[in-house]
């Protein structure tokens, strides 16, 4: 138990100073040596739980996506307006991470694994509310949603997440219900 408390605790140090050099520099200019500068550890330490710094990007990342997993599982459920607070939520609570994750020193491949976990959770609920929708023409709809979505989330972490969840849910909410709309129409139309 002690040792699991001390592998946290040195997991979040190392993760930690990572995150701030991040903020000064590109991930492909991050050292391991600085890592353990900043987090005030010895290299062999830092080693023990990551294999360079785009290994310890790469497990920021699958924790990130676990996290949000849950909250695009749950989307089924609670719908779409209530799960994107809850997930904006958490990335306020864990504010510095994405918005740094999100920023050009980050990854760019952050956006595409998040929105191909979406798309794997999604894409029978996209079938099934527009059969009428040819499948590459659901996988559009999907992306045309996906990145409006993900444009505007940028934008508001880029921004300091000034404008709270719920009014940044609620707006996500609105254009994702009219492009929903318009959707159906389409497949109604035949066009």
């Amino acid at each position: 138990m002690a040792q699991d408390v001390r592998v946290r605790y040195t997991r979040r140090v190392i993760q930690e100073a990572f995150v701030e050099l991040l903020r000064e520099m590109p991930l492909n200019k991050v050292t391991v040596k600085e890592i353990c500068r900043r987090g005030e550890i010895n290299r062999a330490t830092f080693y023990r739980h990551y294999a360079d710094p785009y290994d310890l990007m790469d497990k920021i990342e699958e924790g990130l996506l676990e996290q949000l997993e849950d909250y695009v599982e749950q989307s089924v459920v609670d719908g779409f307006q209530k799960t994107m607070e809850g997930m904006l939520r958490q990335v306020v609570k864990n504010g510095g991470v994405y918005q740094v994750i999100a920023s050009a020193n980050g990854d760019p491949r952050f956006s595409q694994r998040l929105s191909e976990l979406c798309w794997r959770q999604l894409s029978g609920q996209t079938a099934a509310r527009f059969p009428g929708l040819s499948a590459v023409q659901q996988r559009w709809l999907y992306e045309f949603l996906a990145q409006g979505c993900g444009g505007i989330l940028r934008n508001w972490m880029a921004g300091g997440m000034a404008e709270p969840p719920e009014e940044t849910a609620a707006f996500l909410g609105r254009l994702t219900e009219q492009v929903e709309f318009a959707a159906g129409r389409l497949q109604t139309d035949g066009k």
